[in-house]
């Protein structure tokens, strides 16, 4: 059967001024998975808060990309920022927490609540493969503090790796474990290890899904897809008409496509023809998103929905800056000392590389997020919702309201 799939791998690199994982041994004692009313109260409020994260960073990220595809993951993104302020401490630790809206959370709570998630979304259900993986790599000279190590791999079950960086080989071997956790999708996120870089940190969250009620090949045909510059393009257009939770204001229309496990669903955004999708992007609050879940209801409709195929790399540095995120960037400013002695470090790239695949059988979806520290009303007719303009996609893990991948496609025949 045919499916929609998304993939997604973030990294951050740490320099210094002065110079599901399937291998890798881990360093640390898993702590206790069971969680209590207050850190279910807790994880409450840290999912609340990484959905306006998750929203802040896309409209951030969108405003510079306004006629181009975009797609993130604010959860791969929120996993791989969480891992690095645990090795980060006062001012520093303190701006990484506030941009993802942890700052009123203790990191252990935080990374209980992270750790909880991760084993929730990563087995959830036979019928929809959710995976959640994370690594670090550190040179091999580089004196990295034990407490680090065994705090990220413990709670993010993060595989920990000693690694020649100065090997020409070195970045092959990180990007095979890219490729490995993200089912192929996506090959890469490095291309080379500078001297000064001390220690690299991947998230890659990787999803596959059937829809619930799949689109039926036979009845997909070539039509017109209109793009934001009036001309247009010939895009495979799915058709369908079954009920789906559906809801339509001055706006725009709204459809949720639920994948065979009910928790996880997609959302499906069409701007009203008086409005850009860019516009759209830059209006929504959490609050508006909550209230249009809360408005579905399940009615028959005839969905045109096109197929596409993409992948998006995004530098997230100067993104996360206007965030509030500015000492961890910042060579004598930044403070990583939780990681090692060294008081030189600081992040010098911060990367997310996505792919997203709809088509008539489901989603598959995939990122990476990278890390480098271095030195230094209805009618008696269906609704025809016809999306062959620009619209935006949520993809979300239904009984948290998490939000794993967002996106907005202007051009789905865009590779």
């Amino acid at each position: 059967m045919r499916f929609a799939c998304a993939s997604l791998a973030a990294a951050i690199v740490l320099s210094s001024l002065s110079g599901c994982s399937k291998s890798s041994s881990t360093i640390g004692v898993s702590p206790s998975k069971i969680e209590t009313p207050d850190q279910a109260l807790v994880r409450q409020n840290i999912v609340g808060a990484t959905q306006s994260f998750g929203i802040d960073i896309f409209k951030t990220l969108d405003a510079g990309v306004s006629d181009s595809n975009l797609f993130i993951s604010p959860l791969s993104m929120t996993m791989a920022l969480l891992m690095t302020a645990n090795g980060a401490r006062g001012e520093t630790q303190v701006e990484i927490l506030h941009a993802i809206g942890c700052d009123n959370v203790s990191m252990d709570d935080a990374n209980q609540v992270a750790q909880n998630m991760l084993n929730d979304f990563t087995t959830k259900s036979p019928s929809v493969c959710c995976q959640i993986a994370n690594s670090i790599w550190y040179r091999n000279t580089f004196p990295v503090k034990h407490d680090f190590i065994a705090t990220d791999s413990s709670y993010y079950n993060a595989a920990v790796k000693a690694l020649d960086f100065t090997d020409p080989t070195a970045p092959a071997v990180i990007n095979q474990w890219v490729s490995d956790n993200t089912n192929g999708k996506i090959p890469s996120i490095i291309d080379k290890i500078e001297d000064n870089d001390q220690l690299i940190l991947l998230n890659a969250v990787y999803f596959k899904g059937q829809w619930a009620l799949p689109f039926d090949s036979s009845a997909t045909r070539n039509e017109p897809f209109y793009l934001a510059d009036g001309t247009s393009k010939t895009c495979a257009m799915m058709r369908t008409d079954k009920p789906f939770a559906y809801y339509q204001d001055q706006h725009a229309q709204y459809v949720e496509l639920d994948y065979d496990s009910s928790d996880f669903s997609m959302l499906l955004i069409l701007p009203d023809s008086t409005q850009t999708a860019t516009a759209f992007v830059q209006s929504m609050t959490p609050a508006g998103l909550d209230s249009i879940y809360a408005k579905l209801s399940v009615q028959e409709i005839n969905l045109y929905l096109p197929q596409c195929k993409f992948s998006c790399m995004k530098d997230l540095v100067a993104a996360l800056g206007k965030l509030g995120i500015q000492k961890a960037f910042v060579p004598g400013s930044a403070n990583f000392m939780n990681i090692t002695d060294d008081s030189s470090l600081f992040i010098s790239k911060l990367q997310q590389k996505a792919f997203l695949k709809i088509c008539e059988g489901g989603t598959e979806a995939a990122a990476v997020t990278i890390g480098v520290i271095s030195d230094t009303s209805i009618g008696i007719m269906p609704p025809i919702m016809y999306i062959n303009r620009p619209y935006i996609c949520i993809l979300r893990e239904k009984t948290t309201n998490t939000i794993l991948f967002i996106g907005k496609i202007m051009d789905p025949t865009a590779s």
